[in-house]
């Protein structure tokens, strides 16, 4: 997790219902920033947006960076996750289904 990922973070923290623009207001920086920074943290399961986007709140999904840590250990050796009731050895056809 980088300074800027712990920045945008712990504005969230602080705040659960801030937006975007306080948080461009808080950190100084452009919104497409703080939009880069949000999505990227999205996509990763660290925080979600909660309830719509105009009166919803922030929620932080992953405390520390421990899991992120083993996630990219089980990458490195090209180990597979898979969700619960996966079965691999399914064929391709069937699996793409879910």
């Amino acid at each position: 997790m980088t300074e800027e990922d712990k920045a945008v973070l712990t504005a969230i923290k602080e705040q659960h219902n801030i937006t975007q623009k306080e948080i461009v207001a808080k950190l100084g920086w452009k919104v497409d920033r703080v939009k880069y920074y949000l999505n990227k943290m999205k996509h990763r399961n660290i925080v979600k947006r909660v309830e719509t986007s105009q009166k919803g709140y922030w929620e932080v999904v992953i405390e520390d960076n421990k899991f992120l840590t083993e996630i990219r250990i089980y990458r490195r050796l090209r180990i597979r996750l898979y969700p619960l009731g996966f079965d691999p050895h399914l064929p391709y056809i069937i699996r793409n289904r879910f």
